[in-house]
């Protein structure tokens, strides 16, 4: 194979490499999440819970349940209850 075309390969496997890793990056921050949830780790969870509710991605609305669901855990029922609400107000016709 000439050099030439070796280079080239290299190039397009590595740009798709970089696409791939860019658009799976919130699912996977959403996915760490949820581990931290899951091992009671709520401040940790909150803090990737939070950065997610700043996006607009398809998981804003899950994270806005699941720093609730943090409050909640905490026995902070006031900020539960606050969460709670704007995912409420984020789409009511739907289930998260």
């Amino acid at each position: 194979m000439k050099p030439k075309y070796l280079a080239l390969l290299c190039a397009i496997f590595f740009v798709t490499a970089i696409a791939i890793t860019g658009c799976s990056t919130k699912g996977l921050n959403y996915e760490g999440g949820i581990r931290y949830f899951e091992d009671g780790n709520y401040v940790e969870a909150m803090k990737i819970f939070q950065e997610i509710s700043k996006t607009d991605n398809k998981y804003k609305n899950r994270a806005l349940f699941y720093i609730g669901e943090c409050y909640k855990f905490q026995f902070k029922w006031d900020d539960a209850t606050a969460n709670f609400h704007k995912v409420v107000d984020a789409d009511p016709t739907t289930y998260l």
